[in-house]
């Protein structure tokens, strides 16, 4: 299985937890806000997004436990599984975006800069993406390039469940 953190929801619970507390806990009925910051809390609780890989399918599921949506991809479906670079704040195309990728994927950090995602306005992430057999991608994360060790470790083992192959 690879979807939400549990400490996400620990978090989820927690908020809606206090939020019910105050509510509950006042005299007055609360405002209109108090409502909606509840439901949304609630949501928050209540919303799953998981992948689960097997021997012979892979399965998407995206929504509210109890209104999800599903997509199933036969592994006969599916070709490979890759990491692809992506750079925020280059123009895609340039030599920037060609050397942050380079870099993203290699696992080096700029030693002339270091700390320059932080004031430069770029981050670059390593996304994980499934590949049919028809062109169709499914990105199934997107982390900071920094975890990059993390991701590719990751990315071997669905590789290995479903049996294909992890490639560029």
């Amino acid at each position: 299985r690879y979807g939400i953190a549990v400490w996400y929801r620990i978090l989820a619970v927690a908020i809606f937890g206090v939020l019910l507390f105050a509510i509950v806990g006042q005299e007055a009925p609360p405002s209109i806000l108090g409502w909606i910051l509840l439901a949304l809390s609630a949501l928050g609780v209540l919303y799953e997004e998981r992948w689960t890989f097997g021997p012979e399918k892979a399965l998407y599921r995206v929504g509210l436990i109890f209104a999800a949506r599903n997509t199933v991809l036969p592994v006969g479906e599916l070709s490979r599984l890759k990491l692809s670079p992506y750079t925020r704040g280059t123009v895609p195309g340039s030599q920037d975006e060609t050397r942050e990728a380079s870099q993203a994927l290699s696992g080096e950090s700029d030693e002339r800069f270091p700390g320059k995602g932080i004031f430069s306005g770029k981050k670059t992430y390593l996304l994980l993406i499934l590949e049919a057999e028809d062109g169709t991608e499914y990105v199934i994360d997107r982390v900071p390039a920094r975890r990059r060790t993390w991701i590719l470790s990751a990315s071997q083992k669905i590789a290995g469940v479903l049996g294909i192959t992890l490639g560029d």
